[in-house]
């Protein structure tokens, strides 16, 4: 399945009940992403700093559709998601900080396979909780990337950046389970069913 078909599956529906998004497919059929040239850890550095920047992407699309109406108005959700769009601004600059460490240039784009997905589930979005869901899908996808990154780079710093990036990623989906009116802590162990692999982002 695709990621746009992920999406249609675990998402959307939650815009046609009004509730919690249903359980998702557990794979994602991954394309590489267009970049520079990067081997080894620094493949999965760019990898991540172009999914924050989709994060912080998709938290400004948020906020703005609560504040036109659109969605809402719920002040809460609002604070929430700038809070969470500053975070993932600074987890790009750390990814950022990486590359440009190791003479490579930054990811300023979003990861291009996934946004256009993403721009499709948000234009469909008619309700607070396929908001929500679709934050959580993110959130769960950077997470379990992270989490992957974890058992696969060698270099300190970058795992340093996970180590200390992935808990605040669980933090953010926890946090929306619990307005999505989920357990926020359902798995006795972190999943990585929505793990992107570093080869996703080739030059």
């Amino acid at each position: 399945m695709t990621a746009g078909g992920l999406l249609g599956a675990g998402l959307l529906t939650a815009s046609c009940s009004g509730g919690q998004p249903r359980s998702t497919p557990t794979t994602v059929k991954s394309s590489a992403v267009s970049g520079p040239e990067l081997r080894g850890d620094l493949q999965m550095v760019a990898l991540a700093a172009s999914l924050e920047n989709l994060a912080v992407g998709l938290y400004g699309q948020a906020q703005h559709a609560l504040a036109s109406g659109r969605i809402g108005p719920s002040p809460a959700v609002a604070a929430l998601a700038q809070s969470v769009q500053d975070q993932h601004g600074d987890h790009a600059n750390s990814w950022n900080a990486l590359l440009t460490m190791a003479g490579k240039p930054k990811v300023t784009g979003p990861d291009p396979i996934l946004k256009p997905d993403f721009d499709k589930a948000f234009a469909q979005v008619a309700n607070m909780g396929s908001l929500l869901g679709l934050m959580l899908m993110l959130e769960r996808t950077l997470a379990a990337t992270q989490l992957q990154a974890l058992g696969t780079v060698q270099d300190p710093g970058t795992i340093r950046a996970a180590g200390v990036i992935y808990p605040v990623e669980m933090q953010h989906a926890a946090m929306l389970r619990f307005l999505l009116g989920q357990y926020p802590v359902p798995d006795a162990f972190a999943q990585l069913d929505l793990a992107r692999p570093a080869t996703d982002y080739q030059a």
